[in-house]
């Protein structure tokens, strides 16, 4: 049983119990809703990829330049710790598995094979989420306080690959060691999603989340080309998903 593999105490990490109730468990929901619509659509052979993980993040120390200080929790009895993160992320990525790769439409049904490269794949959703593992600032209660969007949460890809350490979905996103237009599309896409959903791109930052002040870096923007199945690829949240 591939689910009872993932309960070990090395795929664990310690979280703040009333973020877990509220805001952890909207995103959960969130993501089963997304791979069980997209497995169930008639129209493509759809995949959802899921990489979560825990970040240790720092605080801003002083206010008046770019001074951060790293602080966390730590649980368990000396010496035997567990350092307790301070954020969570969660990457999904949807795939298509019989998209055309030049064209970037669906082929469900067409059994036609890529030389040595196997089925024919297209990129066709994508967001990037990082929460607080803190008490959530909203109300848990049904009957006072507005709950947050889960878009407010929303980062650009190279952000979190930043500060994480890590690359997520090289074979997908990035078709080779210097090109980075899957990446890049997927940060144009969530300014794009932020803008659309606040009026504005102030937010969106990773970094600028953890400073009380600042401008978001402005990326230059990405051409777009109908010939790049890549730039198919559309932002999980649009049209209120995330709400």
């Amino acid at each position: 049983d591939d689910k009872s593999t993932t309960y070990t105490l090395a795929n664990i990490c310690p979280q703040v119990p009333s973020f877990n109730r509220t805001l952890w468990v909207r995103l959960e929901n969130l993501v089963r809703r997304i791979a069980l619509e997209e497995s169930s659509s008639p129209m493509k052979n759809a995949t959802t990829y899921v990489v979560t993980g825990p970040l240790w993040l720092p605080t801003q120390k002083d206010s008046n330049n770019r001074h951060f200080r790293m602080s966390f929790d730590a649980i368990g009895v000396p010496p035997s710790l567990v350092s307790v993160p301070t954020h969570f992320f969660k990457v999904i990525l949807v795939v298509d598995e019989d998209a055309d790769p030049t064209t970037g439409k669906s082929m469900k049904g067409n059994t036609q094979m890529d030389g040595d490269k196997g089925v024919h794949v297209r990129v066709d959703k994508f967001a990037a989420f990082v929460m607080p593992n803190a008490e959530p600032q909203e109300s848990t209660s049904k009957k006072g306080g507005q709950r947050k969007s889960l878009d407010q949460y929303l980062v650009k890809l190279s952000d979190l690959e930043t500060v994480s350490g890590l690359h997520f979905f090289p074979h997908l996103l990035h078709r080779s060691i210097d090109d980075h237009m899957g990446a890049r599309w997927a940060d144009q896409l969530t300014e794009d999603q932020w803008a659309v959903t606040h009026g504005n791109m102030d937010g969106v930052d990773l970094f600028r989340k953890l400073e009380d002040g600042g401008a978001p870096i402005k990326q230059k923007r990405v051409k777009k080309k109908k010939a790049d199945p890549i730039q198919k690829m559309v932002h999980i949240c649009q049209r209120g998903r995330c709400s």
